[in-house]
């Protein structure tokens, strides 16, 4: 009798157990289930929101740091830019350009901002030669040794004592950032050193550091690849950085919620750059971690992110934890409800009430869920739902528990389409007993149209009849837009390679897996399908270009090589042969290594390439003919010009020395004669003979500007001093005449140092002055100077020149600036000249960048307008002067002997009566150099006065072999001759002379001379 129900009980445990204690058991799965299913959904979800928090973050600070690093390579671009603009660049405008960028405010955390200059080893010596001489004594290459190549740092800012370490370092010798400067050179691209120890660094605490380097190249150079470009390299523009104090400035340390380890290359300790956590004791770290490579300059950092505890605190969601701990205590409190209900049925409204708090609490949790919730019973009756669903359906002041679908249907209070889509698969449900996915679109409350992932879970009794269908929905609308564009996105991108007319394919295996009509097309295929998965990859290549093709597509897809661009020759359907270029890269396709990339046809232009570079060739048989008369004609004028300087330098030579006689003589002649009548003639004889040397000297000088040797000087001086110069040498003309000479200069003209050539401004303005004077019978003439513009560095000045004479017809104003032409031309005219003055005057103006003016009236008067810019000289700069400041003329010549060493009779006759006439002065002559020499030996002379030209011996050989005698290596030898070219003052500065003195010889500066050099003064030869 007892049999069968022992049977029925092992035959029903699972059914039995849930059944027991009036379904205590059944509730709690069912609750523990519900409650599971809610946890697993929120918990990803809110983890999913946190980690793309945190990601974002991340992100925020790599391309904060990204941001930083191009604006630092845009300041070395531009220090290129300003090295490529100009023929050369001193260390004041390196360092003018960089304090003008304030990097301090604008970059916090820049080291130092340098110019390495590239040199080869045979001008290493002249280099350092070069800065040492510039003020750097000390200055060498470090460290020493003998290298194929070397760098040196000559600009360094800000110069302080702790960056003047690296002046003069070889950054080539250190294998680091020789790497870097060879990629920066090659790829004309900034380069990002790896990790380093600045020379600047405190050896107890050192810190990490970089460099960023931008090539710089000569101007004009070509670059188009490494080779030229390594060629034209001239040096690197570079930011050194102590990682910290960069890095400090970029990453914020008040932020709460990111920080960052920075490694060089890899993730190692030895390769830290940079760690953002001050607190190194802490043991506390945030959840969340993520890497990120940086790709900058050719060189790879890793970025390690890390959550702070604030950022977990901050982020962290109770809701997962709320739905765990509400559903468990729920289900047990209606577990131990039921399972107690039976032992304890005096307690029932105690526990009944608590089981209706439970609910309550449950019920809440589940309301504040974004999801949407409902239970139905077995006959499918709505038990329970929650705040999302009934705001949903339309149902939230509507009492549909115990309600059928079918009967809120027919009450007309909700959405019925919404509803029929949720009902639509719960008979497949029970039926089926498998947990359901589906997604489902439906409109909200406010008519926005929202889709739900739908999961239902069945229930069964003990006896497997219909206890309950769970349903849980997941809002997955923001999922399925972004799913929605992304197809749309693809289909557009489809459309445009389908269309596009270049070919587009992918590799596989050694088969195209994918091909657009347009490559078919290149091939003489009427489709693609004749070709994917049909056609091998070597098929479309031709012979010679098989095995290339195949490597190529093999180090791609292995994955050794990222990209590539070659040109090949490919075979078409109908055994023609086309030119491609082709530019592909390697990719995942369906999960496999690929080879995705372009063809183009470059048939055309290669047909095109051949035939121009037939053009090409023709046309540089054309140019090397051209070239070739061009070099015999440049030859030719060459030697004209050659012909041309030796001419009037000899005829220089050949009229100065005859003039020094006439001149000499006269001063002579002048000095010893009374008679009034006598002094006059000698007067008129000295005047003609200075008109000879001025009209000389006229002609020397358009002759040298004709040829483009003069050379204009770079000197201090007043702008002040030069017209009261011109005022006392032009005054007397003026007051002879009747004239009434009027200066007018503007005080802060007058008084500012000055540099350029002044010899050739007082030179320009004695011109027009005398020409003024000149063609001014009354009146007046009037020298203005008046400001244009000031700045920091340069002063522009207007100087005009006004007169009231006789003025120039408009026919005219042209013709004058000719050489050897005046306003009057005729056998008639009233006034000389040689017409020289004014076409100096132009061309000196021309040489200094300045404007010239005129202005005419005829009967009227004529004004001369000459606008310069000047470059300021630095305060306490000296003034040019023939002697030193304040030397008088006068002097001490008692048993001073001199030495004269002069072959021309007359000229050494004139320069022995001008030297007797100093008292105590002692005079040897010699007449020519070797006997100059002979005397040197036999006597030690205080002075020597040298010609160049001389028989025997010149003076310059004379000079050298002077000096190589004893006790002579300091004696003041002084050059007194007849030519009158700066070349020939280098050649006697070269041979060891201390002056030069041109002829004619005006005795006041041989005076002025001879007392500066007899004045036993020491060193001053």
């Amino acid at each position: 009798m007892s049999g069968p129900p022992e049977r029925r009980q092992s035959g029903h445990p699972v059914s039995q157990c849930l059944m027991r204690d009036e379904g205590a058991w059944l509730a709690l799965a069912l609750i523990l289930a519900i409650t599971a299913a809610l946890f697993a959904v929120v918990r990803q979800l809110t983890e999913e929101q946190i980690y793309q928090r945190f990601l974002y973050r991340a992100e925020q600070e790599r391309n904060a740091l990204l941001f930083r690093l191009n604006a630092h390579v845009q300041v070395l671009r531009g220090g290129a830019a300003f090295f490529e603009a100009s023929e050369s660049v001193t260390r004041e405008e390196w360092r003018n350009y960089i304090s003008h960028l304030h990097l301090a405010e604008t970059l916090p955390g820049i080291q130092a901002a340098g110019f390495a200059l590239m040199i080869q080893p045979k001008d290493k010596a002249v280099h350092e030669a070069a800065i040492r001489a510039s003020g750097f004594p000390h200055y060498s290459i470090k460290p020493d040794g003998e290298r194929e190549q070397y760098s040196s740092i000559v600009f360094l800012e800000p110069f302080s004592e702790i960056n003047q370490r690296a002046f003069g370092y070889d950054m080539f010798s250190d294998p680091v950032r020789r790497l870097a400067m060879e990629r920066a050179r090659d790829s004309d691209q900034p380069a990002l050193s790896g990790r380093i120890t600045l020379l600047q660094e405190n050896a107890d605490l050192p810190q990490p550091g970089f460099l960023i380097y931008v090539p710089v190249y000569r101007s004009g150079s070509p670059r188009s690849n490494p080779t030229e470009r390594k060629a034209a390299l001239l040096g690197f523009t570079y930011l050194a950085f102590r990682t910290r104090d960069l890095l400090s400035a970029v990453y914020n340390p008040g932020n709460k919620d990111v920080e960052v380890e920075l490694y060089d290359t890899a993730a190692a300790p030895d390769n830290l750059l940079f760690d953002s956590q001050t607190d190194h004791q802490a043991v506390s770290r945030g959840r969340q971690k993520a890497t990120m490579p940086i790709e900058f300059g050719g060189h790879q950092w890793v970025a390690q992110f890390r959550s702070r505890p604030e950022f977990d605190s901050i982020t962290e969601s109770p809701l997962p934890s709320s739905i765990a701990i509400g559903g468990i205590l729920g289900g047990l409190a209606v577990f131990f409800w039921l399972k107690r209900n039976a032992r304890f049925n005096q307690r029932i409204r105690s526990d009944a009430g608590r089981l209706r708090n439970n609910e309550v609490r449950l019920r809440t949790l589940i309301n504040t869920m974004p999801n949407i919730v409902c239970l139905k019973d077995g006959a499918g009756r709505w038990t329970e739902a929650n705040t999302q669903l009934l705001n949903m359906l339309g149902l939230g002041n509507t009492d549909y528990r115990g309600s059928t679908s079918q009967a809120l249907a027919a009450s007309g209070k909700f959405d019925q389409s919404t509803l029929a889509l949720l009902e639509a698969s719960d008979e497949t449900v029970w039926q089926t007993g498998e947990r359901l996915h589906d997604e489902l679109i439906f409109r909200d409350d406010a008519a926005r149209e929202r889709v739900f992932d739908i999961a239902k879970v069945p229930l069964y009794d003990a006896d497997g009849g219909r206890l309950a269908l769970v349903m849980v929905g997941h809002d997955v609308t923001q999922r399925v837009l972004a799913e929605k564009e992304l197809r749309s996105a693809e289909r557009k991108f489809r459309g445009l390679v389908e269309q596009s007319l270049a070919g587009v394919y992918i590799i596989q295996a050694g088969r195209f897996r994918y091909v657009n009509p347009w490559f078919a097309r290149i091939f003489g295929y009427d489709s693609p399908d004749e070709i994917i998965d049909l056609i091998p990859v070597r098929d479309l290549v031709s012979p010679e270009d098989r095995q290339m093709v195949a490597d190529n597509v093999r180090r791609r897809e292995s994955g050794e090589i990222d990209a590539l661009h070659y040109g090949f020759t490919g075979l078409r359907k109908d055994g023609g042969t086309v030119s491609l270029d082709v530019f592909g890269s390697a990719v995942e396709f369906e999960g496999q290594p690929a080879v995705i990339g372009i063809s183009v046809d470059v048939s055309e232009r290669k047909r095109a390439e051949t035939e121009l570079h037939r053009y090409r060739t023709h046309l540089e048989d054309l140019v090397k003919a051209r070239t070739a008369d061009l070099e015999l004609a440049k030859e030719a004028a060459e030697s004209a010009n050659r012909a041309k300087s030796t001419f009037l330098a000899n005829m220089s030579h050949e009229l100065r020395t005859p003039m020094n006689a006439i001149i000499g003589m006269t001063h002579l002649l002048n000095r010893r004669i009374s008679d009034p009548e006598q002094r006059d003639k000698l007067g008129k004889i000295g005047n003609a003979a200075n008109h000879l040397l001025n009209l000389l000297n006229d002609i020397l000088d358009l002759s040298k500007i004709d040829a483009e040797r003069l050379t204009l000087e770079h000197a201090s001086f007043r702008l002040g001093n030069i017209i009261a110069d011109i005022e006392s040498l032009v005054g007397v003309k003026a007051s002879t005449k009747g004239l009434a000479l009027i200066v007018d200069i503007a005080p802060q003209v007058a008084k500012v140092r000055l540099l350029g050539d002044p010899v050739r401004v007082q030179q320009i303005l004695i011109n027009l002055v005398d020409n003024a004077i000149k063609f001014t019978e009354r009146g007046s003439v009037t020298l203005r100077a008046t400001l244009l513009e000031e700045t920091d560095s340069t002063l522009a000045v207007r100087l005009s020149v006004e007169d009231t004479g006789i003025g120039i017809p408009p026919e005219a104003l042209e013709r004058i600036f000719q050489p050897f032409e005046q306003a009057d031309g005729s056998t008639t005219r009233q006034h000389g000249g040689t017409g020289l003055g004014l076409t100096i005057v132009r061309q000196l103006i021309g040489l200094m960048n300045g404007k010239l003016e005129l202005n005419s009236v005829p009967g009227v008067g004529t004004t001369f307008t000459l606008s310069m810019r000047f470059d300021k000289g630095a305060a306490g700069t000296a003034l040019p002067s023939s002697l030193p400041a304040g030397f008088e003329s006068q002097g001490n010549f008692d048993g001073k002997r001199v030495l004269l060493a002069e072959d021309e009779p007359i000229n050494q006759e004139v320069a022995l009566e001008l030297l007797k006439t100093l008292p105590g002065l002692i005079v040897d002559v010699a007449d020519d150099g070797a006997i100059a020499l002979a005397h040197a030996a036999q006597r030690r002379y205080d002075l020597i006065l040298m010609d160049m030209q001389m028989p025997n011996m010149d003076g310059l050989k004379a000079t050298e072999a002077i000096r190589h005698l004893p006790g002579y290596s300091t004696t003041p030898i002084l050059a007194m001759t007849a030519n009158a070219f700066s070349e020939d003052r280098a050649q006697c500065m070269a041979a060891g002379m201390s002056d030069f003195i041109s002829k004619p010889v005006k005795p006041e500066l041989l005076f002025s001379k001879l007392a500066f050099w007899l004045s036993n003064r020491p060193g001053q030869a």
